[in-house]
């Protein structure tokens, strides 16, 4: 995933994270927009600017 206000590489999936026969919870890291890449810290907001908590829905 990758913003215009940021540089081309925000956050990914590394080889090894594309498991397609795994557990559940394997599998459902495909949904995602992967993991922050290095130097990157990321943060889930609501529409007011807080952050949500894990598993809920907000903005990057």
């Amino acid at each position: 995933y990758g913003m215009t206000e940021t540089s081309p590489l925000l956050t990914g999936l590394d080889i090894s994270d594309h498991i397609l026969d795994g557990t559940p919870e394997q599998v459902r890291r495909l949904a995602s927009a992967g993991k922050e890449v290095a130097g990157v810290e990321v943060r889930v907001v609501n529409a007011k600017g807080e952050d949500v908590q894990p598993g809920e829905i907000g903005e990057i």
